[in-house]
């Protein structure tokens, strides 16, 4: 990628790591009375809230790509002083890696609220890998949607796999 891209591409992925920061903020609050549902072995109601964040997660990514899709390209433009209307449906792509991003986030949370935090690494691992050589292979075959795309698919994977290893976690229980 040139210059001129991959400074595009920092543009345009900045809005996808807000949802995660964002969602971070709804997390927090919830972590003490999850830790103590947990706990007191109230695995209805752990369940019951945990799933409402995963729901509130989709929304939230749903929402932010309509809005996104709407007017995220316009407020890009002026905020950097640059052209991106050319990039419009991969701007919604990568807000929709920044939910799926979230949603890693949120199960990578609910992981250290159940205390099994280290199985995390395995999903992180599996990712690392990925990443070490999906870029290259992507970008040098169709550049800059290449790019878009791998961080899309990293995100599935890394989201997929802590929330397999969640799921495991909690039916184990």
């Amino acid at each position: 990628l040139t210059e001129v891209d991959q400074a595009h591409y920092g543009y345009l992925v900045m809005p996808a790591f807000f949802i995660n920061l964002l969602s971070v903020y709804v997390f927090q609050p919830q972590l003490v009375p999850l830790s103590q549902k947990w706990a007191k072995h109230d695995y209805p109601s752990f369940k019951r809230t945990v799933s409402l964040l995963y729901v509130w997660v989709g929304i939230a990514t749903f929402i932010s790509m309509l809005l996104g899709f709407m007017f995220g390209i316009p407020v890009l433009n002026i905020l950097y002083n640059t052209r991106l209307d050319e990039y419009k449906h991969l701007f919604v792509i990568l807000l929709l890696g920044g939910g799926f991003s979230a949603g890693g986030t949120l199960s990578c949370t609910m992981l250290a609220v159940i205390r099994k935090q280290k199985r995390a690494i395995i999903a992180y691992a599996i990712t690392a890998t990925l990443a070490i050589f999906l870029p290259s292979l992507l970008v040098s075959r169709i550049g800059f949607t290449g790019a878009v795309y791998s961080y899309l698919i990293e995100m599935v994977v890394l989201f997929s796999s802590l929330l397999i290893i969640f799921v495991f976690c909690v039916k184990k229980r």
